[in-house]
């Protein structure tokens, strides 16, 4: 951790020293992928959230990855990438990540993307609610990366916990900070935006609850707050 630590609550908000490794699984077309759905107006995850991810897929090294929300599938071909580089010098590791997205235009054309690339092995797109779709998979995964409806992140952690491998997995939450509106206090919060400040807010009092229980959790102060949750 570096200086700029500081405790809210009961959790660690923090940065991170990053290693930029983009140059090494990065290339012209995931570039041109990130841009098009800036463009598009495609939920994608921002640089220095990519590079926390990376940085943190190299540490772990997970072989089976969960994420919910897929988009278009930028994230899940980035992370697959790095995953890829993990286990450059490994042989015979079967490496695989299962993403869930609800939108049927979205999973058409993240489906194409990734069979496009060659990755139609290592990536699987389901389509659905992920309440309903992450009851029916089998457990054993040793990273989750949640960055969808915002406003059940709670309800996604619970489920997603249930699919655990077991200790040192780690469960990733993206934009916990709301594009700031986590900082405000919330008679300054828009009511068109109370019930998601509410709910948010929630998911991250529950955290904070099973905190040294279940898991251990930092948030860190990149893109637009990430937490990190260690099964203990």
């Amino acid at each position: 951790m570096g200086t700029d630590d500081k405790q809210t609550k009961d959790l660690l908000v923090a940065k991170k020293e990053l290693v930029d490794v983009s140059s090494e699984y990065q290339d012209e077309y995931q570039k041109l992928l990130r841009e098009r759905a800036v463009e598009a107006r495609i939920p994608v995850i921002k640089e220095d959230t990519e590079m926390l991810l990376s940085n943190l897929v190299i540490e772990k090294r997970p072989q089976r990855l969960l994420e919910i929300g897929t988009a278009v599938g930028y994230s899940a071909i980035a992370l697959y990438r790095v995953m890829k580089l993990a286990y450059k010098d490994a042989e015979d590791v079967q490496l695989h990540i299962d993403t869930i997205e609800r939108d049927e235009l979205l999973v058409k054309e993240a489906k194409e993307i990734i069979n496009d690339l060659g990755y139609k092995d290592g990536i699987t797109v389901v389509q659905g609610e992920a309440r309903d779709v992450i009851p029916r998979l089998s457990k054993g995964y040793d990273f989750i990366f949640i960055d969808a409806a915002k406003g059940h992140y709670k309800e996604f952690f619970e489920l997603a916990f249930e699919k655990v491998k077991g200790s040192k997995t780690l469960i990733v939450c993206d934009n916990v900070f709301l594009s700031g509106l986590m900082h405000r206090d919330i008679d300054d919060v828009p009511k068109n935006k109370l019930t998601m400040y509410k709910r948010m807010k929630e998911f991250i009092d529950y955290i904070i609850d099973i905190d040294g229980k279940l898991v251990k959790t930092t948030i860190f102060d990149h893109g637009d707050g990430i937490s990190v949750s260690e099964v203990l």
